[in-house]
């Protein structure tokens, strides 16, 4: 990797140059958003992002008095602090407008000189906190390439005018533009020769099919879409081997695929080898036989289900019920589907939403006794006690031999801090049955 001199001149109060870092916290994103299942993406976790943001040096704000630069009726207007900027240096010299009117950019006349090796220029761009700033007060510099090793005068830089109703904020210290060195080269454009396309064509089909495999870190974003680091594992191999390198960790990864996703089965044979490699938590494995199963049928409700399972495994709770949610749309008279997806809203504290599947499900089958009780336990977790008790009274009407209704009415009262109907309640369902170790437990642990 060739290393650039760069040589630089400050004036006046000029802060030198730096190398970009990815500022966590900051327009990096949050450190606690590990790459780990359930977290949410940064853009610390892209690669090319960093490699972007890092690569070059950032100019840096040198004095003490702010400057805002404001939206007046279309007018970029310059507003100071009224602090006096220590050593009698006036910062207004160093701003001034565009012209022809009516003005849509600003200048700044920067501090710095910076002179590129021969054959080189400069190139400035916008920061890269600007393109993570939610509150529009980053400066936006236009590009530009200077020709810098024979030009000696001191960069000015041209920012887009701020939108009207927003500011920019000039502080010391703070990183207004990222300037990258780049050779001056003339660029001849040619389309790749039918080789050379297939080529590319087929290692990036192959990266594609392979990437969960060729990766040794995979982790689920908290909707469930998954991030792994098969790009630097990628580039490790480039950099130790070249093309070559690459090329051989890929082949790799399409043997490792063809194994786990044989050849030649149907839809059914391939969810049974999800549901085994999801027992046994292999569930990358799991997730690319699902993956096969959509290729062959894009419509298939149970590897959503199957998905939603996986999720709540990998503990991403939100990418679980946007999975089975999927399921429920593709078969909304799916019982199950509806059961399922139910169950996860009450798991993720939800219980609004949870009673509105159980009721479509009940409405699809209205005499089951337990799509009543488990809409009373969802009722029960709302406050709705006694809505709760109808239920279970409706479900042991229909089915009188099961306990199950009225250890559920017992579940309700304990739920309400009522003792003694709780009590009774237990009572009655082992009176049903007397071997309905549910009720004899809670009973037990009533009576101490």
């Amino acid at each position: 990797m060739a290393k650039l001199e760069i040589k630089y001149r400050l004036e006046g109060k000029a802060l030198p140059p730096r190398p970009i870092k990815v500022a966590i916290g900051d327009w990096g994103g949050s450190a606690e958003n590990r790459k780990e299942n359930g977290s949410e993406p940064e853009p610390w976790h892209c690669p090319a992002f960093v490699d972007g943001c890092t690569h070059g040096f950032e100019l840096l704000y040198q004095y003490d008095t702010e400057c805002h630069v404001l939206n007046v009726n279309g007018v970029p207007t310059f507003q100071w602090s009224q602090e006096t900027e220590p050593g009698g240096v006036d910062p207004r010299n160093d701003f001034t407008l565009s012209n022809p009117p009516p003005p849509t950019e600003y200048l700044f006349i920067t501090s710095i000189d910076i002179q590129a090796p021969p054959g080189y220029v400069l190139r400035v761009e916008p920061h890269p906190r600007y393109f993570r700033d939610m509150t529009y007060t980053v400066p936006a510099c236009h590009c530009g390439h200077l020709l810098t090793e024979w030009w000696p005068k001191r960069m000015f830089m041209v920012f887009k005018a701020p939108p009207p109703g927003h500011r920019h904020i000039f502080r010391k210290g703070d990183p207004y533009a990222q300037v990258l060195v780049i050779p001056r080269d003339q660029y001849v454009l040619q389309p790749m020769t039918p080789q050379e396309r297939a080529k590319r064509l087929k290692l990036e089909e192959d990266i594609w099919l392979t990437k969960s495999l060729i990766a040794k870190r995979v982790w689920n974003s908290s909707s469930g879409v998954e991030f792994n680091d098969h790009y630097n594992v990628l580039l490790r191999a480039f950099e130790r081997q070249g093309i070559e390198g690459v090329e051989a960790v890929v082949r790799e990864g399409v043997a490792e695929y063809h194994r786990i996703v044989p050849e030649g089965k149907t839809i059914p044979e391939y969810l049974d080898l999800a549901k085994i490699a999801a027992d046994e938590k292999e569930f990358v494995a799991a997730k690319e036989l699902l993956h096969r199963v959509l290729k062959m049928d894009p419509r298939n409700a149970e590897v959503y289900a199957l998905m939603a399972v996986l999720n709540w495994e990998q503990k991403v709770p939100k990418g679980a019920v946007v999975a089975m949610r999927q399921a429920v749309a593709l078969q909304p008279d799916s019982i199950r589907y509806r059961m399922t997806l139910a169950d996860l809203y009450r798991r993720v504290n939800r219980p609004d939403l949870a009673q509105r599947d159980i009721e479509a499900a009940l409405n699809l089958s209205p005499n089951d006794p337990q799509i009543l009780i488990s809409l009373a336990m969802v009722l029960a977790d709302r406050g709705m006690t006694q809505e709760a008790i109808e239920r279970c009274r409706a479900a042991a009407s229909i089915d009188p031999k099961s306990p199950v209704p009225l250890y559920s009415i017992g579940v309700i009262h304990t739920k309400a801090g009522q003792r003694d109907e709780a009590k009774a309640a237990f009572e009655a369902a082992l009176a049903i049955d007397p071997n309905f170790v549910p009720a004899r437990q809670s009973l037990d642990q009533m009576l101490g």
